[in-house]
């Protein structure tokens, strides 16, 4: 009896031992891939920062802030890029964890206010375009991105205001084209000769009023004529 009750024992303890030895085993697993998530998650993490950091554009992520009802109150800063730091005129580190209304003069602008409610109440991307009134985006022309995200948004500034300026440059060299262009037809329709403008084929690329009358055709009649054709 003795060693029958010695040798239950020892196959426990063995089977205890193999059991703590398979515990420790899956617990040392689970520790592992915790930590192996863990470095993936602040890989991730890292990349996402050092990718909006570069970028020009500015970039927050805000998180919703509703009372019992469910009401949007206001939104906090859960991320910023630098860009998006510099436009606010503060540390990175000082921004995180704010409310947007402690961080911005009077609440903020309340067009991008709208911006957000709308952004989380249709679970759609909403866009605009106006200026901001913060010190570092005086005079700028932005256009504001918000994209709804879990129960907050993320909001993208990206600034057209170079574009902007060569649009505004280009339609300022056409109206001066056109003016100059006016004041050549002007000048050659006062004078009582034939004037005209011809390419290398001698086809017409420009004929005065007096050519007009001369030849009896209209300016569309001649275009794209040769003189041969027109004037025989």
């Amino acid at each position: 009896p003795y060693e029958a009750r010695r040798a239950a024992l020892l196959r426990l303890a063995a089977g205890a031992s193999v059991l703590l030895l398979l515990a420790f085993g899956a617990l040392s697993w689970a520790v592992f891939s915790l930590r192996r998530v863990l470095r993936a998650r602040e890989l991730a993490r890292q990349r996402f920062e050092a990718a909006w950091d570069a970028s020009p554009d500015a970039f927050w992520m805000l998180r919703a802030e509703r009372d019992a009802q469910g009401r949007l109150l206001d939104l906090r800063f859960t991320h910023c890029n630098r860009r998006g730091a510099e436009l606010l005129g503060r540390p990175k580190e000082d921004l995180i964890g704010r409310l947007r209304s402690e961080v911005l003069e009077g609440g903020g602008d309340p067009r991008l206010f709208t911006l957000y409610c709308e952004a989380l109440n249709s679970r759609r991307p909403q866009q605009a375009e106006f200026a901001l009134d913060l010190p570092a985006a005086r005079g700028l022309h932005l256009q504001q991105l918000v994209v709804p995200v879990g129960d907050g948004v993320a909001l993208t500034l990206h600034d057209l205001s170079a574009e902007r300026r060569r649009e505004r440059d280009m339609l300022q060299t056409q109206h001066a084209q056109q003016a100059a262009e006016k004041r050549l037809r002007d000048i050659t329709d006062s004078l009582p000769v034939l004037i005209s403008y011809v390419d290398r084929s001698e086809r017409l690329l420009f004929i005065n009023a007096t050519f007009r009358h001369w030849t009896g055709m209209s300016t569309q009649q001649a275009l794209g004529r040769s003189v041969r054709e027109v004037l025989g």
